[in-house]
């Protein structure tokens, strides 16, 4: 693991856009837990931009970590973690016990598609990373010493952005992977190789989906079909946007709903998520 120091991302990022070298890779392991899953690379942003482009180096098993980075994906309604999320955490449980000295980064605040769950006794917001990192440390058996979260993030391009600044950055992580399911990888990689393109001192990325296992077909259909929307969104913005940490921040921050303090008044507010989609948040 790199040396602890300064990050210099938002100075840096500006200077090195046109150099950013290729530093994410496609990570396609097996595990006891699930079956791997193929994501093409033709459905990330790499084809939108010179500073989007990836590399697939194949099967990456035998890579170490600094970090394992989950993306949370929804509570139950009893604040419980939902199935297709504990084959996130089992895939990266066991990623995590092949990588000595990495550590996992649970990432994920809530959603802005259903009010947040609270806690029986005290009323504070049980936030999905906590959950999750619960489960790690309970259920897995991971040391909660070897378990990071991240509750800034309530949506998918929070995950990239918060996981980056909060912990890979400051953390001088070089090596990193990615897991989620297989329905939702398309867009997270694109938000991750957008955001960590995006900054010098970024580590390079590795991506492990996870089977879709959990929800009912209906289900999956509606939230791969949303995916897609998301997706062609994403796309837009990253091509306005830039490749540039300090724009990408700027923009989060005045024009995302769950971030910028000009649509703050929006939160609480019904989504335009389909019955069949909040089933998967």
């Amino acid at each position: 693991m790199a040396a602890l120091g300064p990050c210099r991302c938002l100075r840096a990022a500006v200077a090195c856009r046109a150099s950013i070298r290729a530093r994410h890779t496609h990570l396609v392991p097996s595990w006891r837990h699930s079956r791997p899953i193929l994501v093409p690379l033709h459905q990330t942003l790499a084809s939108s931009s010179n500073a989007f482009k990836t590399e697939d180096a194949g099967d990456a098993n035998d890579r170490q970590y600094d970090g394992i980075v989950v993306l949370a994906g929804g509570l139950t309604a009893s604040g419980g973690v939902p199935e297709w999320v504990k084959g996130r955490l089992e895939a990266a449980a066991d990623l995590h016990s092949r990588s000595p000295g990495s550590v996992i980064l649970v990432t994920g605040g809530g959603t802005p598609h259903k009010p947040p769950i609270l806690h029986d006794r005290s009323g504070h917001v049980i936030h999905e990373s906590t959950v999750c990192a619960d489960y790690l440390v309970s259920e897995l058996g991971v040391s909660p010493n070897s378990v990071l979260k991240e509750t800034s993030s309530y949506d998918t391009i929070g995950n990239a952005y918060f996981s980056l600044t909060i912990h890979a950055a400051p953390l001088g992580w070089s090596e990193v992977c990615t897991v989620t399911s297989a329905f939702h990888m398309p867009r997270a990689r694109a938000c991750f190789d957008w955001i960590y393109g995006a900054c010098a001192s970024a580590p390079r990325v590795a991506y492990l989906p996870v089977a879709d296992e959990g929800m009912t077909e209906t289900a999956l259909e509606a939230r791969r079909r949303r995916e897609e929307e998301s997706a062609a969104a994403l796309r837009r913005s990253a091509e306005e946007v830039g490749a540039d940490l300090a724009a990408i921040s700027g923009w989060l921050h005045s024009t995302h709903r769950c971030y910028a303090v000009n649509r703050q008044h929006e939160w609480g507010e019904p989504t335009e998520a389909t019955k069949e989609e909040l089933e998967t948040y």
